[in-house]
C-alpha cells in the first residue's frame, strides 16, 4: 500500500468512527424521545387530568429540546473535526474547526432564547419568579416556568462552553464578563438582566468564531471552515 493509499484508508476509517459517533448520538435522541411517549402514555392511562399532561408535554419538549441542541452541536464539531483531519489539517487547527462549530449551534441557541425574552413568553420579575418557582414546587410548571429554565440553560451552557473555548485567549475576559451577568442575572428579578447575560455571552461567543477562523485560516486550511 502506497502513501495515498494509506492516507485513503485513514481517510475512511476517520469518515466511519465518525459515522458510528453520530448514529450512536441519534440512538441516544430517540431512545429519550420513546421515553417521553411512554411517560405521557402512562400518565394517560393513570387518568391523569389534561392540565398534568399539558404541563408534562412542555417540560418533555424542552428537556428533548436541550438534549437535541447538545447532540446538533456534537455532530457538528464531530464533522467539522473529521473533514479537517481528512483534508490534512493538523491537531490544533482540527480542534479549532471542531470549536468553531460547535460555537456556530450555540449562537443559535442563544437567539432563540432571545426571541423568548423579546416576545414575553419568558419574563423574569420578583412576582414571576414566585409564581415559577411555586409551580415547580407543585409540579405544574407553568410555560413561563418553563421558559425561564430554557433563557437560564442556554446561558448557562453557553458561559460553560466560552470560558473553556476562550482560556487563554484574547476573549477570555469577555468570557468572564458573560460569566458575571449570568451570576447576577440568577440573583436578580429582572427579564433585562437576563437580556445583558445573553447579550454578552453572544459577543463573547461571535469573537470566539472570529479568532477560531482566523486562526484557520493564517494556517492555510481556509477551505475546511
Amino acid at each position: 500500500m502506497n502513501s495515498i493509499e494509506k492516507r485513503q484508508a485513514a481517510a475512511e476509517a476517520r469518515s466511519l468512527r465518525a459515522e458510528m459517533q453520530e448514529r450512536q448520538i441519534e440512538a441516544d435522541l430517540q431512545k429519550a424521545r420513546e421515553g417521553f411517549q411512554n411517560r405521557l402514555d402512562a400518565a394517560r392511562l393513570q387518568g391523569a387530568n389534561e392540565q398534568i399532561i399539558k404541563q408534562m408535554e412542555l417540560q418533555g419538549r424542552l428537556q428533548l429540546q436541550a438534549m437535541e441542541d447538545s447532540a446538533k452541536a456534537q455532530r457538528e464539531s464531530l464533522k467539522a473535526a473529521t473533514k479537517a483531519t481528512n483534508e490534512g489539517a493538523p491537531k490544533d487547527v482540527a480542534e479549532a474547526a471542531s470549536v468553531l462549530a460547535g460555537v456556530g449551534v450555540v449562537v443559535d441557541n442563544i437567539n432563540k432564547a432571545e426571541e423568548l425574552l423579546n416576545s414575553g413568553k419568558a419574563k423574569f420579575s420578583l412576582k414571576e419568579n414566585i409564581i415559577a418557582r411555586g409551580s415547580l414546587t407543585a409540579g405544574t410548571p407553568t410555560e413561563n416556568a418553563l421558559n425561564q429554565n430554557e433563557v437560564k440553560r442556554v446561558v448557562r451552557e453557553g458561559v460553560n462552553q466560552v470560558l473553556v473555548a476562550a482560556k487563554g485567549t484574547q476573549t477570555e475576559g469577555d468570557a468572564r464578563r458573560a460569566e458575571e451577568l449570568f451570576i447576577s442575572a440568577e440573583q436578580a428579578n429582572s427579564t433585562e438582566a437576563w437580556k445583558a447575560a445573553l447579550k454578552a455571552l453572544k459577543t463573547a461567543q461571535e469573537k470566539i468564531k472570529a479568532e477560531k477562523a482566523t486562526f484557520i485560516k493564517t494556517r492555510g486550511y481556509e477551505k475546511i471552515i
